[in-house]
């Protein structure tokens, strides 16, 4: 199922308008965006729906003699030419048909059976019936599943019924077969919430029972209908015959994402979604979110436009790769190296039913799905090694006096984040970073090539930022703890609220975004990071938003031209007049911060667009490029960089908020003493005065072309620039 969101058409809300005039007198307020295109007409449902159910009852009902093809003229609407081909193909896959014309003797057999309420649960009754000896297993699963739209009753089944080592089919069996055998199980109390669906069922299950004992129907099936084996391996095998394109595995064994799921079938047609490929198991599933079994098969894939980029599974079933049969190929990808690997030292162990090639950088492999995917696990585990870095390297530390000063304040535990994103993304094994001696680390890891390389430029950008580092600092020992401005000031500490309250909700979110400014939605962008991912958020956004509430110009130009670009790394920066612009980020250094589950959170905010540039420990994400209200960006940045980041360029930007501090400000240095001597109320003051004070000698390039932006904005410079690093205690 792909659910999009379209605009509703005129006729459609013209509708609701007089339902809603019949009700009472009054005023409506539509919820909904009246500045979108709208047709005059809703879409006619069969243009928008997979018919191989409906091919498939019209050729049973016309004897074979009609087809969605042949039908189509007779239609008022008729559906796209690629959606009843596909029709067609499908019921190819399924064994139904051949050369796209004739019913196989499978599928005059399915045509005799009852409505299952689709083809594929057809198939697996009859794969029950005839090959698998488990007849009434099927049977008893097809009342429940031809009456369940959705797995919502799943979590609501009392305890005796689950059974998460096999998954939502088993459990649901187990329902079935006691409501069946004491129908007055069905007044159970713990049974009330899902009483009406019960019913439902068990009428469906007397529909079914009442063809299978009718004399008329194949005697070969009367007898297999009674036949339960509770066997999981025959069920599961009777429902894959329906279902096998529904295969997933877990990414985590394809060196791939955490919690992520890979559909292991054919390679899916052109014109199906794309977020069907990837999933995530739907929370109303038996199967623990813990346990996360290797490989499971779904009745129901839901896409949605409210999940970014996976779909939902629902009704799964756990089963071994080893039980499946269906015949598939798989491309792995690889270096030249690993290539040369393979062919000398792991083709030889390759399967014997696995027929394998090479073409270019990739591996292909065909064979049956359960020894292609045991066949790939291998492969991929075979083309990694172990890797062993000692960093900085010696040049390095010899030339650069800065790096040697600064290595030995370095901690493992700085890296924490780092090696969480390695292990969670990519399945990086026995990875870690220890001192080797006070000016060294050694870097080890179990991984790809491919993987080996990205992590020593990491860890190689990092050193680089550090041998120009010149105060190297544990930021929570130098931070100024938040604290309330004396006198306070309502306005400051509402704008405050807005980013770190946690208790803020979806009515107060909303609005800021879809009915709201650019500096509204970029405190909502603010409140997702500071309270949903727990970052520290610092510098220009603090000065320019929540002190000073500023507001960009007027979005009369085009706002798309305020965007330009880095010259060497193509990173999108705006026009040093646009204030706020930035949104500055750290992130925590005791939790594992994914970027995709950022960008889900963002995406249910519907009309925030964003785009994701991915850095050495830092993130940069533009947002509203081609929004009116304008364009604006979020820096996230990991803790062992942040940390290269302790000397402040100018005293305005010393201030952070953090979650749950909903009226305080805190300082990232203290700047009390010389030669600043400059409290937080001081701070405050000079950015409501647009006066500032440089902290540090004008010679780099980055602090000169800061001084430049701030002073097109308006500020003033204090005096000459001082020199000031922060305490060295660390």
């Amino acid at each position: 199922t792909v659910l999009t969101q379209i605009p509703a058409s005129h006729s459609t809300i013209t509708q609701r308008k007089g339902r809603l005039g019949r009700t009472q007198r009054g005023e409506y307020f539509p919820l909904y965006n009246s500045h979108v295109k709208r047709l005059d007409f809703p879409t006619p449902q069969i243009c928008q729906t997979e018919l191989s159910n409906v091919d498939f009852a019209l050729r049973k009902s016309s004897e074979e003699k009609d087809s969605l093809e042949t039908f189509k003229q007779w239609l008022p609407d008729q559906p796209d030419q690629a959606i009843i081909v596909r029709a067609c193909d499908r019921l190819k896959k399924l064994g139904i048909l051949v050369d796209g014309k004739q019913f196989t003797q499978k599928g005059k057999d399915i045509a005799q059976l009852p409505d299952f309420g689709t083809l594929e649960l057809s198939t697996s009754v009859h794969a029950a019936l005839n090959k698998y000896n488990c007849g009434r297993d099927v049977i008893l699963l097809a009342a429940i599943l031809s009456v369940l739209n959705t797995p919502a009753i799943i979590p609501k089944l009392p305890n005796k019924y689950k059974r998460p080592e096999e998954g939502d089919y088993m459990s649901l069996l187990d329902l079935m077969h006691d409501l069946s055998s004491q129908p007055a199980s069905i007044n159970d109390p713990e049974l009330a919430d899902i009483q009406h669906h019960l019913r439902r069922a068990l009428i469906r299950l007397k529909t079914f029972e009442a063809y299978f004992s009718n004399t008329s129907t194949k005697s070969e099936w009367q007898k297999a209908a009674k036949i339960s084996s509770d066997n999981w391996y025959n069920i599961a095998q009777a429902l894959l015959d329906g279902y096998w394109e529904k295969v997933y595995v877990s990414l985590d064994r394809l060196q791939g994402r955490n919690g992520r799921y890979v559909r292991y079938s054919e390679t899916p047609e052109e014109f199906d979604d794309d977020r069907k490929q990837t999933a995530v198991l739907k929370t109303t599933t038996i199967i623990s979110r813990e346990r996360r079994p290797e490989c499971v098969f779904a009745r129901d894939i839901l896409c949605s436009t409210a999940i970014r980029a996976t779909s939902l599974i629902s009704f799964l079933g756990i089963i071994p790769a080893a039980w499946l049969t269906h015949e598939i190929e798989r491309k792995v990808k690889v270096t030249a190296t690993e290539m040369t690997k393979f062919k000398e030292k792991i083709s030889d162990s390759i399967d014997r039913h696995i027929t394998y090639s090479t073409a270019g950088h990739e591996i292909i492999f065909k064979g049956p799905t359960g020894k292609v995917f045991d066949t790939e696990q291998h492969v991929r585990e075979q083309l990694c090694n172990e890797y062993e870095w000692f960093l900085p390297d010696k040049e390095s530390l010899k030339n650069n006096s800065m790096l040697r000063t600064n290595m030995p304040k370095v901690k493992r535990c700085i890296f924490m984040p780092f090696l969480w994103r390695w292990q969670n993304e990519k399945q990086v094994q026995n990875m870690n970073i220890e001192k080797e001696s006070p000016t060294l680390l050694k870097i080890v890891a179990t991984c790809r090539e491919k993987d080996a390389r990205s992590i020593k430029a990491e860890l190689n950008s990092f050193f680089n930022r550090l041998s120009q580092c010149e105060s190297f600092q544990n930021e929570q020992k130098n931070n100024v703890q938040p604290q309330q401005l004396k006198p306070s000031n309502s306005g400051i500490e509402q704008r405050i609220k807005r980013v770190t309250d946690p208790n803020r909700t979806w009515a107060d979110l909303k609005p800021a975004v879809s009915q709201g400014t650019r500096e509204s939605r970029m405190d909502v962008i603010a409140w997702t990071v500071v309270c949903k991912f727990h970052c520290k958020l610092h510098g220009a956004f603090v000065r320019d938003r929540i002190i000073n509430n500023r507001v960009s110009p007027s979005s009369d130009a085009n706002p798309e031209s305020w965007i330009d670009s880095e010259r060497k790394t193509d990173i999108p920066v705006l026009h040093s007049k646009i204030a706020p612009s930035t949104i500055d980020c750290h992130l925590p250094i005791d939790k594992y911060f994914d970027i995709e589950h950022l960008l889900d959170e963002i995406h249910k905010y519907e009309d925030i667009t964003v785009e994701v540039f991915p850095q050495n420990g830092q993130y940069v994400l533009l947002f509203d490029r081609k929004a009116l209200t304008g364009p604006f960006i979020l820096n996230l940045t990991e803790p062992h960089i942040a940390l290269t980041q302790g000397r402040i360029d100018f005293d305005i930007n010393n201030l952070y908020v953090e979650r749950g501090h909903t009226q305080e400000l805190g300082q990232r240095v203290d700047l009390s003493g010389p030669p600043c001597s400059s409290d937080l109320e001081e701070i405050v003051k000079k950015i409501r005065m647009y006066h500032f004070k440089v902290l540090r000698p004008i010679d780099d390039g980055r602090v000169r072309e800061s001084l430049e932006k701030l002073k097109s904005q308006g500020y003033s410079q204090d005096g000459p620039p001082l020199t000031l690093y922060p305490s060295k205690s660390s």
